[in-house]
């Protein structure tokens, strides 16, 4: 064997070796890289039966607190009320319920724990007269309300009357002392169709058990339980269940898929790297739709700064801090003057590059606390902390001159019309926004390019929680007890609109407030009479010319013609915080309990 042919068959040796190991490596790191494929993938799935979970828990504490909220204007209604008759409460109920009926199967009120009273009547007379305390399997919930005089969600029951249902008991409190308890008795077969229905359009199984008895099934099949399915328990709120939940059918078995791609890189190494870079390429791209996805919330894709979604988040932040640290927080909203025009005269691109040019010139004049926010197409807003009125409206200045500077190629320019106010304490955000929207507005209306504020000292529509003042406490129990329960059902009222992101939802739950206000002066009138006051026709007209006032209010903000804010505003500020200031007060000397005797 000749030299030459030693070593041409080294080379081939050597090219060999190189192959091998190159073919060896990139079967080592494409299997890496397939595994971590394989287990991003079963982690997406994991993902998204929990987001369909959180959804599903989130409809259902929706209805739990809508149905919540029903029982608490029944509660008040029956606290308010002494003596009711049944054609009283019927009335009232079918009022309050006759868009709920297929979802609940009776309302009841229970002196103590024995069952006194129950509407419909038709299907639940085995409920009267019953005592729950002595019934086992609602014997500990029934006292748990009693003792503790906190409001439970508790099933599925058995009910005495026949059925299933899911119980809502709220308790009734008279004179400071416990009286009974009010429930609602929800039908468990329209809740076990409602998550049949959700299960079947999202996909997903689930079997529910008590969290305390995990042998006590809910709802679902146990074959779920070999299917390795992802574990959630609820709050308390909701009744502790444990809730197991897969993809309809059970996972997906992907491993044989990774066999045969594995296969598939051994036995055709050269393509296998192409396909490798490809498949990094498709891994990065997943991961980063799934950044961006995940920051969409948060940074606006074009202009680069905050979401309205994520300012939404952080005002309520703001808020908790400025109360607890006692600092002014501020707002400036703004939009561009004639950006329609710019866009249709000069083409979108050259928008595009307005918004860009107007987004760095607030960035420059901002600090890093201040967030600012796209609001919406040329509209951007800006939340100032550590900021009073005064420095806010020259924040606005410097920014409308800013951008009254900013020049765009073949464009006549760019200005801002601005709005700003500042905050007021326990104001809702509603109320905030809608009083800088304003005065952006007077900003548009009257010329533009101007900054125009809301001043808090001067404003009338301002919406804020109303809390209960010690120096409103008259003595007379009756009085002070149907005050406070009016304030605490407003501000029900106000959190419900919140808790709905809308107060327009919440409109038509004032009619029932409004009757209860006119309820509550009537029982006033009745007293003030009773002990004397010598201005009680006063009084009275007072009364009737407030009725007449926040009827006409309330017919134009279900019209539409004013906002829900000033229709809410007057109830806060005239009807319950100005009328007990102003008028409730002169009575107090003849209602003292030294003076009734």
């Amino acid at each position: 064997m000749t030299h030459l042919q030693m070593n041409s068959k080294g080379k081939k040796i050597i090219a060999y070796a190189v192959a091998v190991s190159a073919f060896l490596l990139l079967t080592v790191v494409m299997s890496a890289l397939l595994f971590g494929f394989y287990e991003q993938l079963k982690a997406d799935r994991e993902y998204d039966v929990s987001i369909h979970y959180h959804n599903l828990i989130n409809e259902v504490q929706d209805f739990t607190h809508e149905n919540t909220s029903l029982l608490s204007g029944f509660s008040a209604f029956i606290q308010l009320n002494e003596d009711f008759t049944d054609d009283q409460i019927n009335m009232y109920l079918h009022y309050l319920l006759k868009d709920h009926l297929e979802d609940i199967k009776n309302v009841g009120i229970f002196k103590d724990t024995t069952a006194m009273w129950v509407y419909p009547i038709e299907g639940n007379e085995a409920i009267i007269g019953i005592n729950l305390a002595e019934i086992p399997e609602q014997e500990d919930d029934v006292i748990r309300v009693k003792e503790n005089l906190e409001t439970l969600f508790t099933g599925p029951v058995n009910l005495v009357q026949g059925g299933v249902g899911f119980i809502i008991r709220m308790p009734l409190v008279k004179s400071g002392d416990y009286w009974g308890m009010v429930s609602i008795v929800l039908k468990a077969e329209q809740a076990f169709a409602f998550i049949d229905s959700f299960s079947q359009i999202n996909q997903v199984d689930y079997f529910v058990t008590h969290a305390d008895h995990p042998d006590k099934v809910i709802y679902g099949d146990q074959k779920i339980l070999t299917m390795e399915p992802l574990k959630f328990r609820t709050v308390d709120s909701l009744g502790g269940w444990d809730v197991y939940s897969v993809p309809k059918g059970g996972w997906k078995d992907q491993r044989g898929l990774f066999f045969l791609a594995f296969l598939f890189v051994m036995l055709i190494g050269v393509i296998i790297s192409r396909k490798t870079y490809t498949g990094i390429m498709n891994y990065n791209r997943m991961l980063t739709s799934k950044i961006e996805l995940e920051q969409k919330f948060i940074k606006d894709r074009f202009t680069g700064i905050y979401t309205r979604e994520y300012f939404n988040q952080r005002v309520f932040e703001e808020f908790s801090q400025a109360l607890r640290h006692q600092y002014p927080i501020s707002l400036v909203y703004f939009d561009l003057d004639h950006f329609k025009n710019v866009n249709d005269t000069y083409g979108h691109a050259t928008g595009d590059k307005v918004l860009l040019n107007v987004v760095a010139c607030v960035n420059e004049l901002i600090r890093g606390e201040d967030v600012f926010s796209r609001w919406g197409g040329d509209e951007f807003i800006l939340l100032l902390p550590h900021t009073a009125l005064i420095e806010a409206e020259r924040v606005a200045e410097r920014i409308r001159q800013g951008i009254e500077q900013i020049e765009i190629s073949q464009t006549s320019g760019v200005s801002a019309s601005i709005g700003c106010s500042q905050w007021v304490e326990h104001e809702y955000l509603e109320s905030w926004f809608l009083r800088t929207d304003r005065a952006l507005y007077v900003s548009k209306n009257s010329g533009k390019n101007k900054v125009s504020i809301s001043d808090h000292l001067t404003e009338k529509n301002i919406l804020v929680k109303v809390n209960w003042d010690n120096a409103w406490n008259c003595n007379h129990p009756v009085i002070d007890q149907e005050h406070k329960m009016l304030l605490d059902r407003f501000n029900t009222i106000i959190e419900s609109a919140l808790g709905k992101n809308t107060f327009t939802e919440t409109l038509h739950s004032v009619d029932a407030f409004l009757h209860e206000i006119e309820q509550h002066f009537t029982s006033e009138i009745s007293i003030l009479n009773a002990v004397g006051y010598p201005n009680v026709k006063e009084h009275m007209a007072i009364h009737d010319l407030l009725l007449q006032k926040v009827k006409s209010i309330y017919e134009k903000a279900l019209q539409g013609n004013i906002s829900p804010v000033e229709l809410f505003t007057f109830i806060s500020g005239v009807i319950l915080e100005g009328h007990l200031k102003n008028e409730d007060v002169k009575y107090f000397e003849f209602v003292k309990p030294q003076n009734r005797d």
